[in-house]
């Protein structure tokens, strides 16, 4: 099984410690008009929550517009499943806050990863020649 290797400070005797690193992969849809309210819901209330966590090494936040919609995507990545499982076990239901934007939320997946690369980054005349 491959592992990631993380760097840490505090870990006795190594720079490094190996983990099971976990995805945690969550979609919302809210409609265009609401998107700007939502997004600002999330800034305020949601994101500080995934930022206080122990054991979340880091979050993204996409988005992709298809019709009158916005599919909002949060991917997380957790050092742990049982990380992951203290946050998503100490969180308050939203259900109230979610209504108000009137979203369609699928039910979040999780995912252990198996490999991770690091791309080469192209220097900006070599982007702009592609």
């Amino acid at each position: 099984m491959l592992k990631w290797e993380l760097d840490c400070e505090e870990c006795p005797g190594s720079s490094k410690v190996a983990n099971h690193v976990i995805v945690r992969i969550s979609s919302t849809s809210v409609s265009e008009s609401e998107l700007g309210s939502y997004l600002a819901y999330l800034e305020s209330g949601v994101i500080p929550r995934y930022e206080a966590a122990a054991g979340m090494i880091m979050m993204y936040l996409l988005k992709r517009r298809f019709v009158a919609y916005v599919e909002v995507l949060s991917v997380s990545l957790w050092q742990s499943q049982e990380a992951l499982r203290r946050f998503v076990t100490t969180q308050s239901p939203m259900e109230d806050d979610k209504r108000e934007y009137d979203v369609i939320e699928l039910e979040p997946r999780n995912f252990e990863v198996v490999l991770s690369l690091v791309g080469k980054v192209l220097a900006d005349e070599e982007s702009q020649q592609t």
